[in-house]
């Protein structure tokens, strides 16, 4: 929607506020007597305002008088539906990039969405066009209007295309090249883990072989430094023992003679 008079901003309004109704009706009776309407729906209208606003006396950009008016035409189509003078709240009021848009909650939980934009769309730009040339050359019919409306941007439409394919191309092959040095590195970066992963090894492998020549020299050293420990604690042991032997063998002579000695004693009596 661009321009429009409250007639006709109320009839379009009329026609959502019934559908709300008879799709509320139908939910209604689904939902308390369980029978399933076959042409039960659900919807959410979306009513589009382009070019939806002007600047004030101090140069702040508000709202124009025809988004003011569908605003009002809101109040009266739903008080010709519903019967009653307010039957909706306020809107919800967002605020967007492009401008915002106002939200009603409809009596049947349906949504009535206004979209109110700072920029005209492609179709309202080529209904002002047509009926421009319709209005400044009376020789035109409406088909040869429209497509002089048309022209222009069909003609950008094909050198934006023609554009798209060039920066489409240029893309695929600058992602070549770059996925070609992404799989180089890669590959770098493989055979320097291998290489790194084979120096460890080796490493590994060579500190293995030292450990064994260390524990075979420790064995050798410990071998000729305690053989000759052995021998001396041997020789003290040897010359301890020595002296006990002798006294015990002494001990056993004297006891054996002085045997004999009474044995003579005894017979030659």
């Amino acid at each position: 929607m661009w321009r429009g008079t409250t007639s006709e901003m109320v009839q379009l309004l009329k026609s959502i506020f019934r559908l709300d109704s008879d799709q509320h009706a139908r939910r209604t009776v689904e939902k308390n007597l369980r029978i399933l309407d076959p042409y039960y729906y659900l919807f959410e209208t979306h009513v589009l305002f382009d070019d939806a606003f002007e600047d004030d006396e101090n140069g702040n950009r508000i709202p124009s008088r025809y988004v003011k008016q569908l605003v009002a035409a809101v109040h009266v189509a739903g008080a010709y539906v519903h019967g009653a003078e307010k039957v909706f709240e306020d809107p919800i009021k967002i605020s967007t990039l492009y401008g915002g848009y106002l939200v009603w909650l409809l009596p049947g939980k349906n949504q009535a969405v206004l979209f109110v934009s700072t920029i005209l769309g492609p179709a309202t730009i080529l209904l002002t066009s047509a009926s421009a040339l319709l209005t400044a050359f009376s020789t035109l019919t409406i088909a040869e209007s429209y497509t002089i409306s048309v022209l222009p941007p069909l003609r950008y439409i094909l050198v934006f295309c023609s554009t798209h394919i060039q920066v489409d191309e240029y893309s695929r092959e600058r992602t070549e090249e770059t996925d070609e040095a992404i799989l180089q590195s890669i590959r770098k970066t493989v055979a320097e883990t291998q290489q790194q992963q084979q120096l460890l090894a080796d490493a590994k492998s060579h500190t293995a072989v030292r450990v064994q020549d260390c524990i075979a020299k420790l064995s050798e050293e410990k071998t000729v430094l305690f053989v000759p420990i052995r021998k001396e604690h041997g020789q003290e042991l040897l010359v301890d023992v020595n002296p006990r032997a002798t006294s015990t063998n002494l001990e056993i002579i004297v006891t054996k003679r002085k045997s004999s000695v009474l044995f003579f004693l005894r017979n030659s009596k």
